[in-house]
């Protein structure tokens, strides 16, 4: 789970800026005059994203508590200042246009007002989420991955996440159903390019799970589909060979 969660965090660094704050926000002013986007918002978004950048080559170097305390930190409480929890209008945080419009929708149906903001706020509690289960803070841990996944409910990435630290706690009925939706969520909702990788991720905490409670039929059919999703998916190829020598055990007993 952890090489999981490592690379997932890799695949941010290919989204955020990798210039410096000022040339970046530079840059997004002078492109948002011209398409008619706020140019504050558009070079906040280009500082958050260096600063996102940053901290992902802190981490990668291990110094996680200099990023959580120097970067992910003061970024959260900043985006938690901007957007009190005792406002009215319900947040959500949206990595593409169409996770957005899913939030706006859902929120309309229910009659309530909504606000949906940019990634960087969940992406700066992801980021902080993995830097404490290095440093083996798994309730902060917890507490992080469970505030990003309020605000971007249908984000597989903090969904399988949630699960993998329920799974730590035995919690196999909450693991089991973040994984599920993780699941559902991942072929419209995954990053660019990323969607296969997060439907392997959620099949084989689901079929993990499912091993720890009996079920192995289940987890067999998670495998499998698995390997049909992924044909060189190593650990679901080593996993199916857990379970099916596991039911001929059992086969053989009876």
């Amino acid at each position: 789970m952890k090489t999981a969660l490592l690379a997932a965090l890799l695949a941010i660094a290919t989204h955020v800026a990798h210039a410096d704050t000022g040339t970046a926000a530079s840059a997004a002013t002078a492109a948002s005059a011209a398409s008619g986007v706020d140019p504050k918002a558009a070079a906040q978004r280009a500082a958050d994203d260096a600063a996102l950048n940053q901290a992902v080559q802190m981490i990668r170097a291990k110094q996680l508590q200099a990023a959580i305390d120097q970067i992910l930190t003061p970024m959260i409480a900043a985006k938690e200042s901007e957007h009190p929890a005792a406002s009215s209008p319900t947040l959500y945080c949206a990595n593409s246009p169409n996770e957005a419009l899913l939030y706006l929708v859902r929120a309309a149906g229910e009659k309530k007002a909504a606000v949906v903001v940019d990634n960087s706020w969940c992406t700066a509690l992801f980021m902080r989420g993995f830097a404490e289960i290095d440093l083996g803070q798994l309730g902060a841990a917890e507490m992080d991955f469970s505030r990003a996944v309020a605000l971007s409910p249908n984000n597989p990435r903090y969904l399988s996440e949630l699960g993998a630290l329920h799974v730590r706690k035995h919690e196999w009925p909450l693991a089991l159903a973040l994984y599920r939706r993780a699941l559902d969520a991942a072929p419209a909702f995954a990053s660019a390019g990323r969607a296969n990788a997060e439907l392997g991720v959620a099949l084989r905490g689901i079929g993990y799970v499912d091993v720890e409670i009996g079920n192995l039929d289940e987890a067999e059919s998670s495998y499998r589909r698995a390997l049909e999703i992924d044909a060189n998916d190593q650990k679901s190829r080593a996993e199916l060979g857990y379970v099916l020598a596991q039911k001929a055990k059992a086969a053989a007993a009876r």
